[in-house]
């Protein structure tokens, strides 16, 4: 589970309330067409009085399902909109989260860089256990460190190495985009889930993955 699985739970929450409400909405309307049809209005002799009632409430229940399915219809839609509000409110996150913060800095981990005896192993290990802990601030700390290292290297592996480390946080947009790509997902296949609504079934199997990476 990602630091940004509240994000990925309003996301979900808010989609299968939306599936709910559509299909309720679906299901009205096709048995309100299927009762008229049984019953088409008809006029004449030979009707019965309680033929024409039976069919003029299945004709007005049919146009009540009908038009609550094409409002449904339309505010599935719209939902779109609040999934746009919900990657404004990840991307503000995330840049809350991409400014250095005193109380991530690792004091320990500072001064074992600072005295000259990591490799390019060593500085490796620190990189990837800041990143996977969700430290940012030691991983832009590190990352620079190892930008001086890949300067000062004698050999053409740990250079290389030290300015891989370097690299992944030189844009800060790196750090972003694996929520970012992960919520692309679930918006992309949301997005199909209204083109197409017997995606809709397939909507946990489809974004599972990306609901875990946030």
């Amino acid at each position: 589970m990602g630091k940004y699985h509240d994000i990925a739970e309003k996301f979900d929450k808010m989609a299968q309330q939306a599936f709910r409400e559509y299909a309720a909405a679906e299901k009205s309307y096709r048995e309100a067409r299927e009762a008229k049809l049984k019953t088409p209005l008809r006029s004449g002799w030979g009707v019965s009085p309680e033929y024409m009632i039976k069919a003029q409430e299945a004709d007005l229940c049919y146009r009540k399902a009908d038009a609550a399915f094409r409002e449904a219809k339309s505010a599935y839609r719209a939902k779109l909109a609040e999934v746009r509000e919900l990657r404004s409110e990840l991307e503000s996150q995330l840049k809350e989260s991409l400014m250095a913060d005193p109380k991530e800095f690792d004091v320990d981990t500072v001064n074992l860089l600072k005295s000259g005896m990591c490799n390019a192993a060593d500085v490796e290990s620190l990189y990837h256990k800041a990143k996977d802990s969700g430290n940012v601030t030691m991983q832009r700390y590190i990352s620079s460190h190892a930008a001086e290292m890949a300067k000062k290297a004698t050999d053409d592996d740990s250079r290389r190495r030290m300015n891989y480390i370097a690299s992944e946080t030189k844009n800060r947009g790196e750090l972003q985009r694996s929520p970012l790509d992960a919520f692309d997902v679930m918006q992309n296949v949301f997005t199909r889930c209204i083109n197409n609504p017997r995606m809709i079934e397939h909507w946990s199997e489809l974004t599972g993955e990306a609901q875990e990476t946030m």
